[in-house]
């Protein structure tokens, strides 16, 4: 009889096995037909960097430690005398002179010998963020460099920074000068990884690492704005809370690793600060993370495990208030702690697999995907294996896998609460008016793709760009207090706080918000004074929150331009007695009969391929908090008037 597995308890293993089979038979593959650093010569003449791409520049190097060379220093009729061959890129640590390690801290000088095609081809060399220190030379000209180069703690310094410079080869063999310094990390030596290509392929990698990095930012930053929007409205599910902490850790590592295009913009920002944010962001997602899938599986994760990682999270923290010399140190022991908390990971997760516990498949693919990038890029930094930081996808695709996992939960736990307790159908709509809204804010970070395409100089694009998403998470951030403000409006429990603004410049600015709606309509907005009311200095003074009165009246002017037959106007005419302010917005269009009963309730919509019915409700909700109304009259014949009552003072 034929033996039948359970695939869900011996599977998820297999897979995994598999998936590291896989991984690091490709990491020991290399191209034969690439050119090949070795005893500091690379012959390059028959490349052709348009067809074939870029060179990475690794392998053996001219090796001078303690020198600080320049090219001038090999003309000299005594050459300095080299240390070695040194496989770059690499850490030194482990180097030896005389059968001793050199260690972490001091200078060297690094030398390579380049065969060319003499072309025009303008050649660029780049350099990844890290923190190598360096100054690199094509003969006698300094072509990049990101710290100052020294041979004291005090005479040198760190940067992170993405550095490229270009070049025209004058002649067939050139060399390349590279000097380094550490004395601020644990780790030192030319860990910097190096390419050479033509100016083209140069600049189309620059700007696709850029973009890919602007998208994970933008990614965690919607996720974190999303996530705690969802906690804030349902403070007894945790989950969504440490998932968004979880991502905004994510998005703090982010700015401040890869291609850095915060240090791109801020040139000035201390190396010694961006390597704290790395390492606390370092230390803190695994407690973190251990407490959110606590959250979800609490009968799986023990107690024990989070307390556990909680107080190495604390004790490690704790070296942070040393310098960077000190505190790198700490990062293979808390390494070690990942891939001990990650095999615990696997227990728990083949217990919830054979507990069929919910989204524990979805779980386990996220969780296998990290597992394989963590533990890559642990082999890669510990330089074990050669390949590729695979973080930043490996995280992508965790951190969506688990959105949706929350977002099933959340479904479920929406339709339990409704049908269990009627009032908790408050928070559910609350966030169906949170999702009409986010809509307009999301859209400004999915045009950052099509921003990218107006290619201005490198500093003032990536100016450009944090200035958008900073943009869109400001306006996330605005939308996600105006639906708690209009929930707490529902609720009667809203404190209004006024203040005093002119009324008159709302309506000036959404006469030029609208204008091209209008344009596309052929309509005109027109504003009109009843003969008693006076303007003082040219303003209509009230008292009251401008940003949702502002909210108020673009909701209904929205309706008025949609509802409004083309090539007519739009009229707004104010008249104010004693007490109030009453503007009466009107149109030629008329309110449906189907929804002029329930013109004012939530959802009542007609005719709008978009439309949610949660404008006109807003609206009067607005108006009542600001001790006014909202009414309407309409009929065929002479159109729709919507007048809004507010007190003057």
């Amino acid at each position: 009889m034929a033996k039948i597995y359970n695939i869900s308890k011996i599977g998820f293993i297999k897979n995994i096995a598999l998936l590291f089979i896989i991984f690091f038979s490709v990491s020991c593959l290399t191209d034969n037909k690439k050119p090949v650093i070795k005893k500091g010569f690379v012959d390059l003449s028959y490349w052709n960097f348009s067809e074939n791409g870029n060179i990475d520049l690794k392998g053996e190097w001219e090796f001078y430690y303690n020198d600080i060379l320049t090219h001038d220093d090999f003309q000299k009729e005594k050459t300095p005398e080299m240390t070695g061959f040194f496989k770059i890129p690499r850490r030194w640590n482990d180097y030896k002179i005389d059968g001793k390690e050199i260690g972490a801290y001091g200078y060297a000088t690094y030398r390579l010998k380049l065969k060319i095609k003499n072309s025009k081809d303008i050649m660029c060399l780049s350099a990844e963020t890290n923190n190598s220190s360096y100054n690199i030379f094509i003969e006698n000209r300094l072509l990049l460099s990101n710290a100052k180069i020294g041979k004291t703690k005090e005479t040198s310094e760190k940067k992170r920074i993405y550095t490229m410079g270009c070049f025209m080869p004058e002649k067939e063999e050139i060399f390349l000068i590279m000097q380094t310094s550490n004395f601020h990390y644990a780790t030192g030596g030319p860990t910097v990884k190096l390419t050479l290509g033509n100016s083209e392929n140069t600049t189309k990698s620059y700007s696709l690492n850029m973009g890919l990095n602007i998208l994970l930012v933008t990614i965690y930053l919607s996720m974190v704005m999303y996530h705690l929007a969802i906690y804030f409205l349902r403070k007894e599910d945790k989950s969504t809370l440490y998932f968004g902490i979880f991502c905004g850790l994510y998005f703090l590592r982010q700015i401040v690793y890869g291609e850095i295009f915060l240090t791109q913009l801020f040139p000035s920002l201390s190396w010694s600060f961006l390597v704290t944010v790395e390492y606390f962001t370092f230390y803190a997602l695994l407690p973190v993370f251990i407490a959110y899938l606590r959250e979800l599986y609490p009968k799986e994760v023990p107690v024990f495990f989070l307390r556990a990682v909680t107080v190495s999270f604390l004790i490690f923290s704790l070296f942070l208030i040393f310098p960077p010399k000190v505190f790198s140190y700490t990062k293979i022991p808390y390494q070690i702690i990942y891939i001990l908390s990650f095999l615990m990971g696997i227990r728990i997760l083949y217990q919830t697999i054979v507990r069929k516990r919910h989204g524990a498949q979805i779980m386990l693919a996220g969780y296998t995907i990290a597992f394989v990038s963590v533990l890559n890029d642990i082999l890669l930094s510990n330089e074990l294996i050669n390949t590729i930081i695979l973080a930043g996808f490996g995280n992508s695709a965790f951190v969506f896998s688990q959105a949706y996992l929350l977002s099933l939960k959340s479904m479920k736990a929406f339709e339990y609460i409704d049908e269990i307790e009627k009032t908790e159908k408050l928070r559910a709509d609350t966030e169906r008016m949170m999702r009409h809204d986010m809509k307009n804010s999301l859209s400004g970070i999915i045009g950052l793709s099509e921003i990218m395409l107006e290619d201005r100089d490198s500093s003032s694009k990536d100016r450009e760009y944090l200035s958008l998403i900073n943009d869109s998470a400001t306006d996330l951030t605005t939308i996600i207090n105006n639906y708690m403000a209009i929930f707490k409006m529902e609720e009667g429990t809203y404190k209004l706080n006024s203040k005093d603004f002119d009324l008159l410049s709302i309506f000036n600015k959404l006469n030029k918000n609208f204008s091209k709606k209008l344009k596309e309509k052929k309509l005109n907005m027109v504003i009109k004074f009843s003969q008693d009311t006076k303007l003082e200095n040219d303003s209509l003074p009230i008292k009251g929150e401008k940003i949702y009165l502002k909210t108020m009246f673009e909701n209904i002017l929205e309706n008025a331009v949609q509802a409004s037959p083309e090539k007519n106007k739009i009229t707004l005419y104010i008249h104010k007695n004693s007490s109030f302010y009453i503007i009466d917005i009107h149109n030629f269009g008329a309110i449906p009969v189907k929804i002029r009963d329930s013109f004012f309730e939530k959802y009542a919509t007609s005719g709008k391929k978009q439309g949610t019915g949660l404008g006109t409700y807003s609206a009067r909700l607005i108006a009542r908090v600001h001790g006014g109304d909202i009414s309407f009259k309409t009929s065929e014949e002479e159109g729709t008037t919507i007048s809004i009552r507010l007190p003057c003072n």
